[in-house]
């Protein structure tokens, strides 16, 4: 019983003891899962709030059942309400742009298929605005099926719309820019502002530059700027460089590889978004030589025009009195005795006012828009008629040299302006060479085309002769090229010459429709190539029978002479009246006029065209044509760029006879 008694209360502290033990077990169990449960909450809690505070969306795709969980910022993004999106695939599905669907699935293949560790796609989503907006979306699967299935993926959306636009918009900033860069008609390029390196040119620029795009990299500007124009470009740079000026342009010339200038106008301006370490300048060049021919073209005709009003205004006057000089010469040396003294100083004076005549005739030759008789014409024919004065013209130690093409074009010429030019080009030579070299005249047919053209303002395409004057002389620097055209500009010693004779050949190409050429280098010669238009036709003689004739032919008619100048008319009555014609004289068209009305006999009107009055030449001859329709009509002038005839009125040109003239010229004239 004892043993029992000890035993059962043995066993029943030790069951009393264990019930203690798990009571206690028991208490903690709970505690442990009540902490655990508040954790919990606490976690869910600070989730919730993390998902509203967050500017991301976020979403928790079940792939087995195709749930997806999308949070609350995930929907605000769009715009939706808590319930105005579903909880499946479908509904991200429907919010995708149907653009973006295809890249967007493919990308989650590659994912499932553990071919990249991440999930990432720029897509834009609908919005329930219906607009839409670009977002990114990440994720990865964070599970998998025991046969390695994806099973549950989460992720993030964010929108990126700002940073869309605006890499867009830099996008196509920088594709305008490169456009306007690679096709801008200008030339640009980018040049390193401490060292004046070129690193980047745009093709328009290496065009004007006459050198590729791979040349023109990493090129000193000043290498292929022309030395007289480096300082002034440098001082601009240094001032640019220093703050004191916010950019500059200047007109200056860069060299091509061959040798040759173009003229560029160029603008610099420091670049507002540039590397600290390697300020850059924006360099912008347009080609004006062109355009610098053309306003040199159109500053030489003005120059013309005003030499040729400074001369017309006294040549008229100057004509008269050289008139009046070598006609009483003439009648001195008819009537003159047998003196030698007498004889010889007559001729002297003769040889003077003769000399007098050919420097009114340089001063009104490029004064004349056109010619004054102009025929079709085979300048080979002129030149090798030419040869005894150009051989005269010339000394011993020049060698000449002619080279004429076969079957050369005509041309409509006036030619004893031809004569004066060439004979001015072989002086010119002759004095280049210093009288010992070779002188080669050429000629051949020329076509020039649109492209020639282009460069050379102001000719016209066509069919061309070419009279090509070339010498070995001394040649002409650049800097008097752009000027021997201009009148009175003579690089000769003074007294050596007038700086007429290239202005008179500019004179006659403009007044021919054609134009001339230069090429010139210091030392090595100078060639002139003048262009002449060919004219289809038959050649045409310019000698006249009155021309052939050795005794001067005499008349019996009446003829009326009109000049404002008393003494030249003077002079004419007595020369005309010698060969036995009646003389009337009038002083101005009015008096004209009355002496016809007065004579019926008069047969010839020989007058001035320059005359006070109010009535002209033209004028006068056209007013007696109405009332006198078989009058025939001399019209003589030295300068008729002020008083020119007006359609009606361009018949009388034909026969216009220049001052000065010889008395025994306008006998001749008269009688034809």
């Amino acid at each position: 019983i004892w043993w029992l008694f000890l035993g059962g209360f043995i066993v029943t502290g030790l069951t009393s003891v264990g019930l203690l033990m798990l009571s206690g077990r028991t208490l903690r169990t709970e505690e442990l899962v009540r902490r655990r449960t508040k954790d919990l909450t606490e976690s869910e809690e600070r989730w919730q709030f993390a998902l509203k505070g967050n500017r991301q969306g976020v979403w928790d795709w079940n792939l087995l059942s195709n749930e997806v969980f999308f949070s609350t910022g995930w929907k605000q993004m769009l715009g939706y309400e808590e319930n105005d999106i579903g909880c499946s695939l479908d509904d991200w599905d429907k919010c995708l742009h149907a653009d973006d669907k295809e890249q967007a699935y493919a990308k989650l293949d590659r994912h499932f298929n553990s071919v990249t560790p991440f999930y990432e796609n720029e897509q834009r989503m609908l919005c329930k605005d219906g607009l839409f907006k670009w977002t990114m979306g990440r994720g990865m699967v964070v599970s998998w099926t025991e046969d390695h299935k994806p099973l549950r993926m989460i992720g993030t959306m964010t929108d990126i719309t700002e940073q869309k636009l605006a890499k867009e918009a830099l996008e196509l900033s920088e594709e305008l820019f490169r456009t306007m860069f690679e096709e801008a008609p200008l030339g640009v390029a980018l040049i390193d502002s401490l060292n004046g390196d070129i690193y980047q040119v745009n093709p328009r620029f290496a065009e004007i530059a006459g050198r590729t795009r791979e040349e023109m990299h990493g090129i000193d500007w000043m290498s292929i700027t022309h030395p007289d124009d480096v300082q002034e470009d440098l001082d601009n740079m240094t001032l640019l460089n220093a703050g004191k000026i916010s950019g500059f342009n200047m007109i200056k010339r860069y060299s091509h590889p061959g040798g040759t200038y173009v003229w560029i106008n160029m603008t610099i301006v420091p670049m507002t978004v540039t590397d600290k370490n390697c300020p850059r300048h924006l360099c912008m060049i347009e080609d004006v030589t062109e355009k610098r021919q053309t306003n040199d073209a159109l500053r030489r005709a003005h120059k013309m025009e005003a030499v040729g009003q400074l001369t017309g205004g006294i040549a008229h006057d100057f004509n008269n009195i050289l008139n009046i000089i070598l006609g009483n010469i003439e009648l001195l040396k008819a009537t003159s005795d047998k003196d030698e003294k007498t004889r010889k100083r007559l001729g002297a004076i003769e040889k003077s006012a003769k000399r007098a005549v050919n420097l009114t005739k340089q001063l009104l030759s490029f004064t004349r828009h056109k010619a004054v008789k102009v025929t079709l014409t085979d300048i080979n024919k002129v030149i090798l008629e030419m040869n005894n004065m150009i051989a005269r013209s010339v000394t011993p130690g020049v060698e000449g040299e002619h080279i004429f093409a076969d079957d050369l074009w005509l041309t409509e010429i006036d030619q004893g302006d031809f004569e004066d030019a060439v004979l001015n080009l072989v002086l010119n030579a002759r004095d280049a060479m210093e009288g010992n070299g070779k002188l080669i005249l050429e000629t051949v047919n020329k076509t020039l085309g649109a492209r020639y053209c282009a460069m050379n303002p102001g000719v016209k395409p066509g069919d061309y002769i070419q009279l090509t004057v070339s010498d070995n002389g001394e040649g002409i620097s650049v800097e008097h090229q752009e000027h021997i055209f201009d009148p009175f500009f003579t690089t000769k010693p003074q007294g050596k010459g007038t700086g007429l004779g290239l202005s008179m050949v500019f004179g006659f190409c403009q007044r021919s429709k054609g134009f001339v050429k230069v090429d010139s280098e210091r030392g090595c010669g100078t060639t002139f190539r003048l262009y002449l238009p060919r004219e289809k036709g038959v050649e045409q003689d310019v000698k006249t029978e009155y021309e052939q004739l050795e005794v001067l032919p005499e008349g019996s008619e009446t003829i009326l002479v009109v000049d404002d100048e008393q003494d030249l008319v003077d002079l004419l009555q007595i020369s005309l009246e010698a060969q036995g014609y009646k003389v009337v004289t009038a002083n101005n068209g009015k008096q004209a006029l009355e002496k016809l009305a007065k004579e019926p006999d008069i047969e010839l009107l020989f007058s001035d065209v320059v005359m006070p009055g109010g009535i002209n030449g033209y004028q006068l001859a056209e007013q007696a044509k109405v009332q006198y329709a078989s009058l025939k009509v001399l019209l003589a002038s030295g300068f008729t760029q002020k008083v020119m005839a007006s359609n009606d009125q361009a018949h009388f040109d034909v026969d216009l006879l220049s001052k000065p003239y010889a008395q025994d010229e306008v006998i001749r004239r008269v009688r034809a």
